[in-house]
């Protein structure tokens, strides 16, 4: 088969969240198990920063090859409508040319903030499907009129995909119950982490970064994931607050994730109300790869208190290292 594959998942902002990991980890694994298939790596050359380094990460699989495509910006959601549709027929046309049997889209819901163009065309579609949650929770994500009429706009996109992959059982539950689908055209393939997360030994120099360039001094309690209120930050900090108080000067809450100013002074300043001291919970600003393993392999425990999850990587990312972890019961966590 000749397969097209739209990578603009990790071209995005996405790439440094759940979305565009788990997108590179099932594309690296696709390429690996289908060595009989040939694959062609769609890449948006409007979001450009990155392209000769997914270039040189992909090349490497002999049965893939990258195409690069680019339309006159600015061609996102806030672009005019002439240039928004005139972005679409361009990537339909570079996918026409190519006359694949079948296009995956790895993240439909792109655009809304930058020059990413997805759309479902004439050619059998599919779509790995992460979750409703802006349909679910309106109130939190959907709060202007723009972001409402781009992810309804998405949504029809949705609906015309010949198959949606959903992540897990309970975002094909959501598909098939919200959208109305079919239950044949929504097929749950679940979700993994890279071979990398793994148990590790935690030698003297890994203690030394945590403690200077993390300020993580004493045995901690680990979050990480967003920072929006879904993720229910706040409530992880009250409960650590409501901990005895021997117990809670005795270790650290680390809340591992990239952050707004405004948003990271209203957590602090949250610790200090709940009579924390000053270094008692540690925001850490964005991680690497080899950094975010270190933490779930030096954490007591990872702490996922999210009100709703099309999956929830970091529960499977800290067992996949041994972590101990406490999830909250709902959505697609209890998976």
């Amino acid at each position: 088969m000749r397969i097209v594959i739209d990578l603009q998942s990790i071209q995005t902002a996405n790439a440094k969240r759940g979305i565009g990991r788990y997108s590179r980890g099932l594309v690296e694994a696709i390429l690996r198990n289908s060595p009989e298939d040939n694959f062609v790596l769609l890449l948006n050359g409007m979001l450009g920063e990155c392209n000769q380094s997914l270039r040189r990460q992909f090349e490497v699989w002999p049965n893939a090859e990258i195409r690069i495509w680019t339309a006159a910006p600015p061609a996102g959601h806030r672009a005019p409508a002439d240039r928004r549709l005139a972005a679409e027929a361009i990537r339909e046309a570079v996918i026409a040319d190519i006359a694949p049997d079948v296009v995956l889209i790895t993240s439909l819901f792109e655009g809304l903030g930058d020059d990413s163009v997805t759309s479902v065309s004439d050619v059998p579609t599919a779509i790995v499907f992460y979750d409703l949650i802006p349909f679910l929770f309106p109130e939190l994500y959907l709060k202007s009129r723009e972001s409402k009429d781009w992810y309804h706009e998405k949504l029809k996109m949705l609906r015309r995909a010949d198959l949606l992959l959903s992540i897990s059982e309970c975002s094909a539950r959501d598909a098939v119950t919200h959208l109305s689908l079919p239950p044949e055209r929504v097929t749950n393939i679940g979700s993994g982490v890279d071979a990398r997360f793994a148990p590790r030994a935690i030698d003297p120099d890994t203690r030394n970064m945590l403690a200077s360039d993390l300020g993580l001094v004493r045995p901690f309690l680990m979050y990480t994931a967003g920072d929006d209120p879904r993720k229910n930050i706040s409530a992880l900090i009250e409960a650590f607050a409501g901990l005895p108080k021997d117990l809670s000067a005795r270790h650290q809450l680390a809340i591992v994730c990239q952050i707004g100013e405004e948003t990271r002074v209203q957590l602090l300043e949250q610790a200090r109300a709940k009579g924390l001291s000053r270094d008692a919970v540690v925001i850490t600003g964005y991680v690497n790869d080899d950094q975010l393993i270190a933490l779930y392999n030096a954490c007591l425990v990872l702490v996922f208190p999210s009100l709703y999850e099309g999956f929830g990587l970091p529960v499977l990312e800290a067992m996949r290292c041994g972590a101990a972890v406490v999830g909250a019961n709902t959505s697609s966590i209890p998976e």
